[in-house]
């Protein structure tokens, strides 16, 4: 999985050339000199030159995507916390686990959704609302964790608690199977 100090290094370099047409690499080897030797009045001056170049706001954006909130890191520490101490399985655990991926930057909630797939965790959808938004049936969560239907409903119960806990939304949860309409 990546780190956020590499999705920051691949956005960097994505921008090198476009930095470089726009004659700024001098520039900017003299701010990355000034950081070597901690001037940071030098390293805020330039920053505030270069705040003038729409190239460099825009790589400043894309990497402010890639950052990852305290709020996300804090629940993730309070996840592994879990996992160190053998009690992944409680309901905090699960809220912390679904704190973090909510407030993680898509990048890395589109990582985490990849590697449920390459996993194959994630069951085809069984149906779609009439916006189009697929849905997947209890049977078919059951069938693809190789659980029960009890304990899928269980689970499901389990996940909505921890959410609600957490105070995170529960949409997405249907529970009137008239408005799913089936697959064509």
């Amino acid at each position: 999985m990546m780190t956020e100090l590499q999705a920051i290094q691949r956005v960097a370099a994505e921008y090198h050339s476009r930095l470089k047409d726009a004659g700024l690499m001098p520039t900017l080897i003299v701010m990355q000199q000034a950081g070597a030797n901690g001037d940071e009045m030098t390293m805020l001056d330039i920053s505030r030159e270069l705040e003038a170049f729409p190239i460099w706001r825009a790589m400043l954006a894309a990497i402010e995507r890639k950052r990852i909130s305290e709020e996300c890191s804090e629940a993730f520490h309070r996840y592994q916390w879990h996992q160190a101490n053998g009690s992944e399985e409680s309901e905090d655990a699960l809220g912390a686990f679904m704190r973090a991926f909510e407030s993680a930057p898509e990048w890395l909630r589109d990582e985490f959704d990849e590697i449920a797939r390459e996993l194959d965790l994630i069951p085809d959808a069984t149906g779609y609302l009439d916006d189009g938004t697929p849905m997947v049936s209890l049977e078919a969560i059951a069938t693809k964790l190789g659980i029960s239907d009890d304990k899928a409903q269980e689970a499901i119960e389990k996940f909505l608690a921890a959410r609600v806990a957490e105070g995170l939304p529960i949409d997405g949860v249907m529970t009137d199977g008239r408005l799913i309409h089936g697959v064509q």
